[in-house]
Formats: structure tokens, C-alpha cells, sequence
């Protein structure tokens, strides 16, 4: 089945799975290409240009840390992506003919005997370039937060000697995400930001201004509140009663 053929394409690096898959939507590898290339226009991708299915080097063949990360997004917001791509194995099979078998992934960071096993990882995808090196795009989660790694331009090896530095990178740039930073709130719906002159009152001469709302966000965990700047505009200099609850008479900016 196409679901099958998918599974196996990303478990596996199977070149003949994805070429099977172009012939079976697009009637050919050069239409599939095309269409490849369109989507990656369509989605905002401003540096990458397909030459196959296969990800074999091409010249013409290449993609940004950017672009990657554009791509993945895109994907994980299709319906069926996640369930597919996040599985350590998959048994197929064949709608006639044939037996059935099942194959493991090849991503060495979904193998929990390796030694690069990462249990938080969603899914991810490897890339072998013989001029550029080994890449690597991945998600992990965990205690609600997610974060996608893009490692490029990764060698065989590091001065120590040792081998899968692309996946060493995604762990690390994962560790240092989960242990660094996390999703506070910065600014309370209530704080007062600033006050402006009230006219033709009786009652009060001054208003304060506050957030429309609060605002939450990912920050360093050692952050200070003190340490964010919030910069207020005010856009009248005083105001004429009756002042309306709700009524937008200035902006903030925090950083």
C-alpha cells in the first residue's frame, strides 16, 4: 500500500520504495520532482531545489537549515505524517503475493540497544552527503515541550574519534533546549504598564493602562523578570472622558 511504501521509505532509505511512490502518483521520477519543487515554493522555502527522490548528491540538489525546518512543519501538519514517521518498526503487508515481513528503522536514536538511543524522539531523518557530510533533521518532546534540531555538514567522525556526531549534535541541541529554557508567563494582564491624563472628569485625573491580556513565552530558565525591558507607546498624550474599558490607548513591546 502507499501507507507501506511511506513507512518503509522513511524507516528504511529505501531508494526503491520512494521511486515506486513517484511512478504510482506521478507516473514517473521527473513530474514527482517537479511537484517536489513547487510544494517547497509554496511552503516559503527560499534555498532548496530537488534533482531526485532518492536524496542521492546532485549538484543541483540542496536545502538550509531554514528551509528544513520550513519542510518539517509543513509535514507535521498533515494528518497521518507523526503516526507513519515515528514508528521503530513497521510490518508490511503485501496486498497480494509476497509474505509479509517487518523491517526496523535505521535511525540509530529509535534503537534503544544503540548507544545513541534518545528516548524522547518523535522521529527523525538521516542524510548522508559525500561532500557535505552526514545531516540530520529530528523532533523530541518532552514534559510538554517540543523542539526540532536541524544538524548539517556533520564528519564521520570528531578529533576523539568518535562516530555519529550528527546525532550527537541533535542530542545535545535537544538537552540544552529541555534544561535551558521553559514557557513562562512574562506579562501579567493586570500589570499596570503606564498612565495617561484624563480630561473633562470629575471623578479621576489619570487612567491606567494595561495589557490586553497577558502574554507567555519560552524563555532562558535562569531569567530574571526584572531583566525584560518593556518598551510602552502611548498614543495620545491625555484622553477625554468617558474612557471605555478595553479601549486600545497604547502598545507594548517586551524584550
Amino acid at each position: 500500500t502507499l501507507r507501506d511504501l511511506l513507512g518503509v521509505s522513511f524507516l528504511q532509505s529505501a531508494s526503491d520504495t520512494v521511486t515506486t511512490l513517484a511512478f504510482a502518483i506521478d507516473g514517473g521520477v521527473e513530474p514527482f520532482v517537479q511537484g517536489m519543487n513547487d510544494l517547497a515554493v509554496e511552503i516559503g522555502c527560499e534555498y532548496t531545489h530537488y534533482a531526485n527522490v532518492t536524496g542521492l548528491d546532485s549538484l543541483s540538489q540542496y536545502t538550509t537549515p531554514r528551509d528544513m525546518y520550513r519542510i518539517i512543519r509543513y509535514a507535521m501538519g498533515l494528518s497521518q505524517f507523526e503516526d507513519i514517521v515515528s514508528a521503530r518498526q513497521i510490518t508490511v503487508t503485501p496486498v497480494s503475493g509476497g509474505t509479509e515481513r517487518t523491517m526496523v528503522s535505521v535511525n540509530h536514536q529509535q534503537q534503544s540497544s544503540s548507544t545513541f538511543y534518545y528516548s524522547p524522539l518523535v522521529f527523525g531523518r538521516t542524510g548522508l552527503s559525500s561532500h557535505e557530510g552526514r545531516t540530520y533533521a529530528a523532533v523530541a518532546r518532552d514534559s510538554g515541550y517540543e523542539y526540532l534540531a536541524v544538524v548539517m555538514g556533520a564528519p564521520e567522525q570528531n578529533e576523539a574519534g568518535e562516530s555519529g556526531i550528527h546525532y550527537r549534535d541533535a542530542r545535545a541541541l535537544f538537552r540544552w533546549g529541555f534544561n535551558y529554557f521553559e514557557y513562562t508567563n512574562v506579562l501579567a494582564a493586570s500589570e499596570i504598564l503606564a498612565s495617561v491624563p484624563v480630561r473633562l472628569s470629575w471623578s479621576t485625573d489619570r487612567v491606567n493602562l494595561v495589557p490586553a491580556h497577558g502574554f507567555s513565552t519560552v524563555v532562558e530558565s535562569s531569567l530574571d523578570p526584572d531583566q525584560i525591558i518593556k518598551r510602552v507607546t502611548v498614543f495620545e498624550e491625555s484622553v477625554d472622558a468617558p474612557v471605555e474599558a478595553g479601549q486600545v490607548l497604547g502598545m507594548t513591546k517586551s524584550q
